[in-house]
């Protein structure tokens, strides 16, 4: 053993010098491998950044000491880093584990590589040689015993914790548990017997309230009051914390519950529905809690009782309902707030009343463990019935009105449940002389055509009510009592079955000695000879040969008896000793229809001297009045009075570079002026009363801008048509006018309590939410409220509506409930809107739309337009005269209203008339031929569209389709379809001219004879681009102060363009000829277009190539473009990577698109394998327009560096700035920026070699020497 201690002591040396000269020439070599770049092996920006330059290689660290590990195998050796290494950032080294990429791990979470497999070191960690070496470690029996005292600790340890376990095992504690109350509902439990972790739990309570295991007592419920001018409720039980008791009696006065207590009786008709019982009043309170901090509603945990105490009794019930009723009780009812059930409280055993002995209720109480609606329901039955009487009114037809003779009563009848429906004509007398004329029924002392009377039963009860009814629909109804009554009256009226009337007007209207021939025929042209007719009392007869009549102005013939049939009445000149002759006059021939408005069947102008003729029909069942109206007509015109208008505009869009052009024609209008004398003999007029009722849209787009400096806002404009209205009527003596004024917007308010004098109407500026009537657009509002004036109208006044808005209605009324979101028109609202419509009556209704667009509304079934909806309502309203729908710009209102206060004036007295032919230009045609300096945008599209003040005259995405313009020339044209069927078409036209020039034109024709409509205006739009040409002229003039050769025309800018870019601004012009021929009145005119410009817009495009110092490009350089921001902000940076880009090898390619204006500093990061990374800097200023300047900054060079300047090339548009970063080639040995390599290998090298000599000495010892 001694012998071979030296031996042994020599073998531990050498492995000892091995073992070190190994890993330092591993460390060596994966410096080399990290540090030398390749093609595949990028060095990453974040390593080259985070360790400066300037800065030393750290020395290596020591190794950790191995840790102890509670598997077999022995820790591995830690490898420290290499010189010029550090680890990973935010780690290190762990004890005992080193990754095979040459850091450390994080954390414990290692792969099988690292932990789960063999760590003892591998044999080919010590080379091949030792391996082989029969001399080695191997079997010298250090590893096992090692091994066997480590299991042995090991094995120790497991025993001692099993010990330690069975110990625990064993005296584990059966608790005691204790409960200690902590006075708030809860307790703490411990354990008597150990020292248990205390914990708190909820005490559990008997039916006394004392909890079964700390014996706590808990706190009596909360009482919760409420009280005013009469009830008493009070609230025990299941109060919720914080907590407080809401009321809120249910009303129909009050609004804010109006719709909750229509919802009430509602349920209440229901849940009566499958009784005999019906209702007779209710009583109802919305009841909840409240949290006192968050003000939401609370439900209660558990059951609570509801008292309701009354200061005094109260019965909501008619004494005579009382006093007829059969069994009146009174019921406590809930209505269920989430699901919408009723339940009678009283019949389920949960609720209690006390009432006297007129079922006036006293108290109340019931349980529930829910809040929502509570409601005391008085209900019983009752046989109920109606007294009806039927009057016979006897009357004579003077000047279109009713002038009562006499009347006597006809029968009076009892109808009750059983009794079957009644028909007015069943109830019709004959009477010898007379006819029936109609039958009505008085409410509120306004009487109600009817034809018919039925008992209806009430819906989902048993009591029933009268309905009187017109045409089927209810005009009336009355409540069946033990006294009730009714009364209706059926008219009767002489047998006149034609009427023919005579009125001159203008200076014809004071003539006395002008008498009017007319001659009646019958179908087969037969004179109607020898036939009676009374003109006023007196009684004639026609000529028995002629079938003649005459009648001055303002007379009427009234032909009675006259066989039912078909006549032509003629007027067929005056006499001889007339002063004036039918030429003289426009004659208007009139059918005068009872309670409608008068019907033009023909008229004859003046010039013609042709015998005016009208034919008509006469029968039994009612009579024919003929009106023949001649008015003294003068002629004036025709003159111009709006003169031809041309645009043309341009609008650039700066996302495509590109421009699109509009040029715009409105035509010119001629009139030729007929002035009508209308005005009829003063003896015959009387005093006209209107009873107007003005309803204005108060929403807040009222507040929108108009046009009119005068009138800034649409309010202001309507204000100011209004006073112009008032004024008007105010200055007519015979006109007795009496008003109400209702705003409305998402609500509707009657601003005027009473009927006021035109003197005092006023609508104010004040727009919805200053009124208290929201900002959002209700006609149901306002058409209610319109009809609830009605009643209280004078009954000898017209009465007329006049609505005006300025958009669709976005609220409506259904079932008495408010609908819809204020957003947009549905079919909803819609349907609301026409069912209100029709509940108007009244003799004239004008609604007025301002600006109303054309474009279908998608939320309706039908997609309507907010005028054609404006018009559907006016036709459902129940006008007598006329009822009308406009829809003009908020400018023209003014003009409307005026309008509509001479037809107001005109109802009474007449006037002059001015009737307004209309000439409209024709065979017109729109050019604009392209300048040289635009093209047509590629692939681009041009359509045509037509405007009426500015809103679309159709949807345009119907109308209109556009223009497909391909590989520079139309594969397409434009149409667009106008409301009247006529398709306008546009075309893009291409002519190569005989001198070689190419015209380019946008050209629309007209249809032959087609007649430009009223204030319309026809435009056509398109796409252009500068032409090379333009951007030619503008490189080649770049250095002159002005490199443009033109300056757009004034007005040549798109209303939204900001900034402008033409107007008056220098550029290219981008039409030659370009002009717009028509012809108006057989006169040919002609407009040329303004002409617009375009400028061109430079794009900057700056490049970097990596080459070598041959100027051949490379590929596969890395680079770090880093901005130069200010102190406290973050730094952008880029990373690029040189590479073929198409046909371009080394073109350096960024990450992400460079930001510009501003400073980045350029570094190469890993040069081309073979060649080395530059060490200088550019510094690069991009400008706003991508303009780059660029500085090198040299490592042995100024600080400032030297700029490097390059000739821009220019292709089309594109401006390109090219660099070239050069790098140098390599030596053999790349330099890889760590000392180590140089070092290490001499070290190895000597220990080898002094390795070598000890292995020698060795030798000569075993062999003795």
């Amino acid at each position: 053993m001694k012998r071979n201690l030296p031996l042994l002591l020599n073998k531990i040396i050498s492995l000892g010098l091995i073992v070190p000269l190994y890993l330092a020439m591993s460390i060596s070599a994966f410096a080399d491998i990290t540090d030398a770049p390749s093609e595949d092996t990028h060095t990453p920006t974040e390593e080259v950044a985070s360790v400066p330059e300037s800065s030393p290689a750290p020395e290596a660290s020591a190794p950790a000491e191995p840790s102890t590990l509670t598997n077999e195998a022995p820790a591995s050796e830690v490898t420290p880093p290499a010189a010029g290494e550090t680890p990973s950032e935010g780690t290190t080294p762990s004890e005992g584990t080193t990754s095979t990429d040459g850091t450390t791990p994080t954390d414990g979470n290692q792969g099988e590589s690292d932990i789960a497999g063999d760590q003892t070191p591998k044999d080919d960690l010590l080379g091949d040689d030792l391996n082989q070496d029969g001399d080695g470690l191997e079997g010298d029996g250090l590893d096992g015993e090692l091994d066997d005292e480590l299991e042995d600790e090991l094995d120790g340890d497991k025993l001692e914790d099993e010990e330690l376990e069975e110990e625990d095992a064993e005296e584990e504690c059966e608790h005691e548990l204790v409960y200690t109350s902590n006075e708030d509902g809860s307790h703490t439990v411990t354990c008597a017997l150990c020292d248990m972790e205390e914990y708190s739990e909820t005490c559990e309570y008997d039916d006394d309230g004392i909890c079964v295991k700390c014996g706590y007592m808990r706190l009596p419920d909360p009482v919760l009051v409420y009280e005013d001018e009469y009830v008493i409720v009070t609230v025990s039980g299941a109060v919720p914390e914080n907590a407080d008791l809401k009321v809120k009696p249910i009303t129909e006065a009050d609004d804010e519950t109006r719709d909750l207590y229509n919802h009430t009786a509602n349920k209440m008709e229901e849940l009566l529905s499958n009784s005999e019982n019906e209702v007779y009043g209710f009583l109802a309170y919305d009841i909840c809690f409240t949290n006192i901090e968050t003000g939401e509603e609370v439900e209660p945990s558990d059951n609570v009782t509801i008292s309701m105490e009354y200061k005094s009794e109260i019965l909501p019930v008619s004494k005579e309902d009382v006093k007829n009723a059969k069994e009146l009780k009174v019921d406590v009812v809930h209505i269920n707030e989430k699901t919408d059930e009723v339940e009678n409280l009283t019949e389920a055993g949960s609720a209690t009343v006390s009432t006297s002995s007129n079922t006036s209720v006293k108290s109340a109480s019931f349980t529930s463990d829910s809040f929502s609606v509570y409601t005391l329901l008085w209900n019983g039955y009752t046989n109920r019935q109606i007294e009806v009487t039927f009057n016979n009114v006897f009357v004579e037809m003077l000047d279109g009105e009713e002038v009562p003779e006499y009347e006597e009563i006809q029968e009076s009848i009892n109808m009750d449940g059983s009794t079957p429906e009644i028909m007015i004509s069943d109830k019709v007398d004959d009477i010898p002389g007379y006819k029936f004329r109609r039958a009505d029924y008085k409410v509120d002392g306004i009487g109600k055509d009817v034809d018919g009377l039925k008992l209806i039963k009430k819906d989902n009860s048993n009591s029933y009510y009268l309905q009187l009814l017109n045409e089927g629909a209810e005009v009336a109804k009355v409540a069946l009592s033990s006294s009730a009554k009714a009364t209706v009256n059926i008219y009767y009226e002489k047998n006149i079955n034609l009427t023919v009337q005579k009125i001159a007007t203008g200076a014809a209207k004071e003539d006395t000695t002008t008498t009017y021939e007319f001659v009646i025929k019958n179908s087969e042209d037969v004179p109607v000879g020898a036939t009676k007719y009374y003109v006023g009392e007196e009684l004639r007869t026609t000529d028995a040969a002629s079938g003649m009549f005459t009648l001055l102005s303002g007379q009427k013939a009234e032909f009675i008896d006259l066989p039912a049939g078909s006549y032509y009445i003629t007027e067929t000149g005056t006499s001889r000793e007339s002063t004036y002759t039918l030429g003289d006059f426009t004659t208007k021939i009139l059918e005068v229809k009872k309670n409608q408005a008068d019907t033009l069947l023909v008229q004859y102008e003046a010039a013609s001297q042709d015998s005016r003729v009208v034919e008509t029909s006469v029968d039994d069942e009612s009579t024919k009045n003929i009106k023949f109206k001649n008015c003294y007509t003068t002629v004036t015109g025709p003159t111009e009075i709006v003169s031809a208008t041309v645009a043309k505009y341009i609008r650039y869009h700066a996302e495509d570079d590109n421009y699109d052009l509009t040029i715009k024609f409105k035509g010119p209008e001629q009139k030729i002026v007929t002035t009508i004398d209308t005005s009829e003999e003063l003896e015959q007029q009387e005093n006209i009363k209107v009873d107007i009722v003005l309803v204005v849209d108060k929403s807040n787009s009222m507040g929108y801008a108009t046009t009119d400096p005068n009138y800034p806002t649409r309010i202001k404009c309507v204000v100011a048509a209004v006073d112009s209205m008032v004024k008007t009527i105010k200055d007519k003596d015979d006109v007795d006018a009496k008003w109400k004024v209702i705003d409305f917007g998402q609500y509707a308010k009657l601003m005027t309590s009473n009927w006021i004098d035109t003197g005092s109407v006023v609508v104010t500026e004040n727009l919805g939410p200053a009124e208290s009537i929201g900002g959002g657009t209700n006609y149901c509002a306002g058409l209610k409220m319109a009809n609830d004036q009605m009643p209280g109208a004078r009954s000898d006044a017209k009465k007329i509506v006049i609505f005006l808005t300025d958009g669709c209605p976005t609220y409506g009324i259904k079932d008495g409930k408010q609908i819809g979101k204020g957003t947009s028109l549905t079919t909803d609202i819609e349907t609301a809107t026409y069912n209100y419509a029709s509940q108007l009556e009244c003799d004239y209704f004008y609604a007025i739309g301002m600006g109303l667009g054309y474009n279908a509304y998608s939320d309706t079934s039908g997609g309507i337009d907010a005028f054609t909806l404006l018009q559907n309502m006016s036709a459902k309203v129940k006008a007598k005269e006329a009822a009308q729908a406009y829809n003009i710009s908020p400018e023209k209102v003014g003009a409307i209203f005026d309008s509509l206060a001479g037809t107001i004036s005109g109802i009474a007295a007449g006037g002059l008339e001015t009737s307004t032919e209309m000439l409209y230009s024709s065979n017109v045609v729109m050019t604009d031929t392209l300048s040289e300096y635009v093209d047509i945008v590629p692939d681009s599209t041009f359509k045509i569209n037509v405007t009426l003040d500015l809103q679309d005259v159709q949807d345009e995405s119907v109308a209109s389709v556009p223009g497909v313009i391909k590989n520079g020339i139309q594969d397409s044209p434009a149409t667009y379809t106008l409301p009247d069927g006529t398709v306008l078409t546009a075309n893009y036209i291409v002519k190569n001219n005989a001198d070689g020039t190419v015209a380019r034109t946008i050209s629309m024709v007209f249809p032959q004879g087609y007649l430009l409509d009223d204030g319309y205006e026809y435009q056509v739009k398109f796409y252009v681009q500068p032409s090379d040409l333009a951007y030619d002229y503008y490189y080649d003039n770049i250095e002159d102060e002005n490199p443009y050769p033109h300056r757009g025309d004034d007005k040549t800018d798109h209303g939204n363009n900001d900034p402008i870019t033409s107007s008056l601004l220098p550029g290219f012009y981008s039409n030659g000829l370009a002009n717009t021929t028509y012809v108006i009145n057989n006169q040919p005119g002609k407009l040329d277009f303004p002409k617009p410009v375009v400028q061109v817009h430079f794009t900057n495009v700056w490049e970097i190539y990596k080459v070598n110092q041959s100027g051949d490009y490379l590929d596969g350089a890395e680079f770090v473009l880093e901005e130069q921001a200010e102190e406290g902000t973050v730094a952008t940076s880029y990373t690029g990577t040189s590479q073929q880009v198409e046909q371009l090898s080394g073109l350096v390619v960024w990450n992400d698109t460079v930001a510009t204006g501003k400073i980045y500093k350029l570094k190469e990061m890993q040069a081309p394998t073979g060649y080395v990374t530059s060490d200088d800097k550019w510094i690069i200023t991009i400008s706003d327009e991508n303009v780059p300047t660029v500085r090198i900054v040299t490592s042995d060079g100024n600080p400032e560096g030297t700029e490097y300047l390059v000739e821009p090339v220019r292709e089309g548009k594109v401006i390109t700035y090219r660099f070239q970063f050069t790098n140098k080639k390599a030596s053999a040995l790349p330099y890889t920026g760590g000392s180590g390599v140089y070092k290490t290998t001499v070290t190895g090298i000597a220990m080898m070699i002094l390795s070598a000599f000890m292995f020698y000495l060795n030798r000569r010892k075993k062999a003795g020497f």
